[in-house]
């Protein structure tokens, strides 16, 4: 009866091992379903963090672009206002000498032209060669300024 349960045992141990294997088949086989899924999912995530990576990239550069072409147009809308700031100047000079033309054919001098604090600095550096008893019918001051094209008579040749 020994050998009969030694060999009984035997038995038992055996087919108890072939249920444990086939368990741990079956548990390692079902296991290694979702290891190849996440292996799988894993691979795709890289791919579209790539992709994403890349994206990106290439909006940094096209945002880049964006930029320096908003700069370049800031840079000329710059230029733009001081060519006009330029013409608008070139336009009141050109305005100016016409109307000082015009007045200079009349015989006048508009003080844009001859500003009185000229003709007060010429007439005080002239004042030297003036006759010795010559009176002047005002103060050569910044004070008489205005009174410089009332009392002058200035001869305009054109």
């Amino acid at each position: 009866m020994s050998k009969f349960v030694v060999l009984n045992t035997i038995l038992m141990t055996t087919e108890l091992l072939k249920e444990q294997v086939y368990i741990i088949k079956t548990t390692s086989g079902a296991l290694n379903i979702p290891l190849m899924d996440i292996t799988h999912n894993d691979k795709v995530v890289k791919q579209r963090l790539v992709e994403i990576q890349v994206y990106l990239d290439s909006l940094s550069t096209e945002t880049t672009k964006r930029f320096t072409l908003m700069e370049v147009k800031f840079m000329i809308q710059k230029y733009i206002t001081l060519v006009n700031n330029a013409l608008a100047l070139l336009q009141r000079n050109v305005d100016l000498l016409l109307d000082s033309v015009l007045h200079a054919q009349a015989g006048k001098v508009k003080p844009q032209l001859v500003p009185p604090k000229l003709l007060l600095t010429s007439l005080r550096e002239s004042q030297a060669s003036f006759p010795r008893n010559t009176i002047l019918p005002f103060a050569l001051s910044t004070d008489s300024t205005d009174l410089v094209y009332r009392v002058c008579d200035v001869q305009v040749y054109i």
